[in-house]
């Protein structure tokens, strides 16, 4: 579809089709009609009735084309119109444009109608039938993004108005306009050459009738004076059309440019275009389109241009530079168009930088979240291996003497098994899989009760600097793991300046607005920053950092499991991580973390766990694993407890129902085939009311946790099991159960 008349900031329009020249042309000038006349007096004089009916049917003949005329210039003006109001209420979303939309297509639809009308009586019914063929195929298209748009799926609605159907749709009705404006042209040339053969004609005959000449002056003139009122009448509604897409330029949200394809230079810019780009209308008027290309996409514009050749319309990606040196992501919609006389290419310009800045964040969450999820399976696993492997070290060394050589052997299978074991737990960090105990806190409390450990840690060569907020909000976190979090982000920063440099620890309460961070909705949160003045990170390794196991460091310096345990933890406190850094400049990390509104929780002191103690109880173990299975039996039974066991929960409940003695508790995994530990202890809290429950498992498993944090109420041992901690936690469990029991007791004797 060519674009109707636009003008350019000095006021030339833009012309898109010949229709008005062909108009012109058909219509005699003064000079003319004079002749016309003196001739047609001296016809009349002798054919009166004969030149009556001629100009009877030449009044109805230039009624015709002129309302046809009229149709075809308003369908050069309203199609383009309503192309670009449909695109806009897609790329925009707003409820105005769609409405408005909506109302200038059912009155497009009844023009072409009309037109349709008016073309069937001039030979052009099947033209206009064609023309409006294209616009139900466009209409059905604009409308059909629209409805995707309002499901907030703009890249599909984008995706149908660039689809090749869609402008085969355009091409097809600016062919039609076009055909109905030549054949106008024609046959208004046409009529011109058959009224002045007969004028010649009559001009013999007419010499007979002077007796008419009053007669045929009189309705020369009046005829004359039609002419003029309807040509005045026609300026009119050209101007006004002009004004319109003068109007509809300037103020499209879209920048908007005019260029010659063969200078590149621009000819006329659009308000929107000003005000993205940053520079003036005059400095616009100044540039070329390579100015305002990438240095490193100058070659691809060429290319660009030259595949474009002649064609009417044409879509291509591009990346232009604003006049401060922003580098901006943008698709370019670009077609002919008459400017001055001369054939030029108008374009629209979307910016979608933000677009592909948050499609390429979703793909990295994907990424990230698609190997978190192996990790925490890996290290699930990986917990019961060493859960077995730890446990027999354990019972091993209480049955050696001090003195024992293999005793030694045994304490280096224990470390490199805890080592294993620290290993698993930032797997599980990473994929966050860790069971969190928050509390509401300070976050300075947190910076400064590791403040000491980091400055051990990072050496005297670093000057490490602390700059906390007062007044700073609460967060609601593990406080461990926020410690876990500094201590790392620290060692990270220590790696980057082997020469010593300076370390930043900051806090400080900010607003954001969804903007700076996609992935956190806008709100009030907590910031931790932790900058150096280390050697930076190219855009290549920050891609990597927050992946497991990569790491920029020599062999046997590093696990890669630093940031990526500092990931997992962020992520499963509801927060976000970004970092900025460049090579040779330093880095920073910031962690947003949820404010809340409480008051801090009162952190229980460190005080050390009690000796572990043994029972006569009878313990109802359900574990899958046989290893993992037959050293808890060893442990319990070892501490004095009568242990009951079976391999799954179906297992467990057949052996409940042929038990007729108490049983004390149920010791059970989380995870396993058919059943899962919270589904058993259900089940069989039913069948023996008040049987307190303490679960196990290698990670969060969503049965007992959600969003990482434990069920209040439930009792929860980590694996890997160390035998002392195992035997501490039943009895703990036991003793609470206890003294509930004593509790109801009093309650239901007074």
């Amino acid at each position: 579809m060519l674009l109707s008349p636009v003008v350019d900031p000095t006021g030339a329009p833009l012309q898109t089709s010949d229709a008005k020249a062909g108009w012109r042309a058909a219509a005699p000038s003064p000079r003319t009609l004079a002749t016309v006349l003196v001739l047609t007096v001296v016809v009349l004089a002798l054919v009166g009735g004969h030149a009556w009916l001629t100009f009877q049917d030449h009044r109805t003949e230039f009624v015709r084309r002129a309302e046809l005329h009229r149709r075809t210039t308003a369908l050069l003006s309203d199609g383009p119109a309503l192309t670009f109001l449909a695109r806009a209420a897609v790329q925009t979303g707003h409820a105005t444009l769609d409405a408005e939309y909506r109302e200038r297509a059912h009155a497009l639809e009844a023009a072409l109608r009309e037109l349709r009308a008016l073309a069937g009586a001039a030979d052009l019914g099947e033209i206009a039938y064609r023309i409006e063929q294209a616009n139900r195929e466009l209409t059905v298209v604009e409308r059909r993004a629209l409805e995707l748009r309002r499901a907030g799926q703009a890249p599909a609605a984008l995706a149908l108005l660039d689809a090749p159907a869609y402008r085969q749709a355009l091409e097809a009705f600016d062919a039609g306009v076009e055909a109905i404006a030549d054949r106008l042209h024609d046959a208004g040339a046409a009529h011109l050459q058959r009224e002045r053969r007969r004028t010649f004609l009559v001009l013999g005959a007419s010499l007979l009738a002077l007796p008419l000449l009053v007669a045929v002056w009189t309705a020369a003139l009046g005829r004359a004076l039609t002419y003029l009122r309807r040509h005045r009448k026609a300026e009119q509604a050209l101007g006004e059309s002009e004004q319109r897409y003068r109007a509809l330029f300037e103020s499209n949200p879209f920048p908007m440019w005019v260029y010659d394809p063969q200078t590149l230079a621009i000819l006329g810019v659009n308000g929107a275009a000003v005000e993205h780009y940053g520079y003036t209308r005059q400095e616009f008027l100044g540039l070329t389109l390579r100015d305002l290309r990438a240095p490193a996409d100058v070659q691809l514009l060429e290319q660009q241009i030259d595949r474009l050749g002649s064609a009417a319309a044409g879509v291509h990606a591009a990346r232009h530079v604003t006049k401060d040196g922003r580098v901006l992501d943008v698709e370019v919609n670009g077609r002919a168009v008459e400017f001055g006389g001369r054939r030029v290419r108008l374009v629209t310009v979307h910016d979608v930088t933000q677009r592909k800045l948050l499609e390429e964040q979703f793909r990295q969450a994907q990424k990230m979240d698609a190997v978190g999820r192996l990790a925490g399976g890996v290290a699930h696993d990986f917990n019961n291996v060493l859960n077995v492997i730890l446990g027999y070290a354990e019972l091993t060394l209480r049955t050696l003497d001090e003195g024992d050589r293999r005793r030694r052997n045994l304490l280096e299978i224990r470390k490199a098994g805890e080592h294993a074991a620290s290993l698993t737990r930032q797997l599980l960090a990473f994929g966050r899989g860790q069971v969190l105990q928050p509390r509401v806190l300070d976050l300075n409390m947190v910076v400064g009760e590791m403040e000491r450990m980091v400055r051990r840690m990072i050496g005297e060569d670093i000057d490490l600097v602390t700059s906390l907020a007062p007044d700073l909000g609460r967060v609601k976190a593990d406080p461990s793991q926020l410690g876990q979090v500094v201590l790392n982000l620290a060692v990270n920063a220590r790696d980057a300046m082997p020469a010593g440099g300076k370390l930043t620890i900051e806090t400080a309460d900010v607003e954001l607005d969804g903007r700076a961070q996609p992935a956190l909705p806008g709100g009030r949160y907590v910031l931790l920053a932790v900058t150096d003045t280390g050697c930076g990170m190219a855009k290549s390794v920050q891609e990597h950092i927050f992946e497991p196991f990569f790491t920029t460091k020599e062999k046997d310096k590093g696990t890669g499991l630093g940031l990526a345990t500092v990931y997992g933890i962020v992520k499963q406190s509801g927060g976000a991580i970004a970092v900025y850094s460049e090579v040779g400049a330093g880095t920073t990390f910031k962690i947003y973390l949820p404010r809340v509104e409480a008051a801090a929780d009162v952190v229980p002191g460190g005080a050390l766990p009690a000796e572990p103690a043994g029972g006569s109880e009878t313990i109802l173990l359900v574990e899958d694993d046989p290893a993992v299975r037959r050293l808890t039996h060893e442990v319990l039974t070892d501490a004095g407890y009568r242990v009951l066991e079976a391999p799954g929960g179906e297992d467990a409940i057949t052996l409940v129902h042929g038990f007729p003695g108490r049983i004390d508790l149920l010791l059970t995994d989380v995870v396993m085939p058919r059943m899962n530990g919270r589904e058993l202890a259900r089940r069989l809290s039913e069948m023996r009311p008040g049987l307190p429950t303490l679960y196990m498992s290698g990670y969060a498993p969503g049965a007992i946790v959600h969003q990482g944090v434990l069920e209040a109420g439930l009792a929860f041992i980590a694996k890997p099991l160390r035998p002392a901690d195992l035997t501490r936690k039943v009895r703990e469990v036991l003793d609470a159960s206890a003294a509930r029991e004593t509790v109801g007791s009093r309650a239901a004797e007074a």
